[in-house]
């Protein structure tokens, strides 16, 4: 099943890209009504990514006598220890640099087409390119305003689906097999 998911993050990431890249053409390649699939998947690809973390997690039982500040004290305590650095020194460094600058470059992004779209969304109605806002007409569009601001709402989605497609991809691919075998490693050594 890893296996699976790690192949599927990483054929979602790059299909991510594509898409994403795709924006900056003089052509619409993608149409959002066409691609809504991609945001199924990257929410499933994520989803199963915080499955896979929570199982991994080094949660305590909480003491039925316990206080909850004091077991979430403990659980973070727990969380931050030596075990659990393993998963952000799994990654290599490249790829660790790569998504920082991926997830600044998102931001930036979101930024840029949120502007760019004057906070709001093109639409056609009655044959007309409208941009709105929460059912609110902002402005009329010419047809190359409109197919101008449908790249950027197509830019801003499938940028989240690049940094939410690349995490579960880098998850898959390094840190949950160097997790699992650190675990394993320690399970042996303890049984000898």
């Amino acid at each position: 099943m890893i296996k699976i998911l790690k192949y599927s993050s990483i054929a979602l990431f790059f299909a991510s890209l594509a898409i994403h890249f795709s924006t900056f053409g003089p052509f619409e390649i993608f149409a959002i009504d066409g691609v809504w699939f991609m945001q199924i998947a990257v929410i499933a690809a994520f989803g199963a990514m915080m499955f896979y973390v929570k199982k991994l997690r080094n949660e305590k039982k909480r003491e039925p006598d316990q206080k909850y500040v004091d077991w979430f004290r403990e659980n973070i305590q727990l969380q931050m220890s030596e075990n659990n650095k393993l998963a952000i020194n799994a990654i290599p460094d490249v790829l660790f640099f790569l998504g920082i600058a991926a997830f600044i470059y998102v931001l930036i992004n979101f930024g840029t087409c949120m502007v760019g779209m004057e906070f709001g969304g093109p639409l056609v109605e009655d044959g007309k390119f409208l941009l709105k806002n929460h059912g609110k007409v902002i402005r009329a569009l010419t047809e190359l305003e409109y197919r101008k601001m449908k790249s950027y709402e197509m830019r801003l989605f499938s940028g989240h689906w690049v940094i939410f497609s690349y995490l579960p991809a880098l998850f898959f691919t390094y840190v949950y097999p160097a997790t699992v075998l650190k675990r394993e490693q320690e399970r042996n050594m303890t049984s000898r």
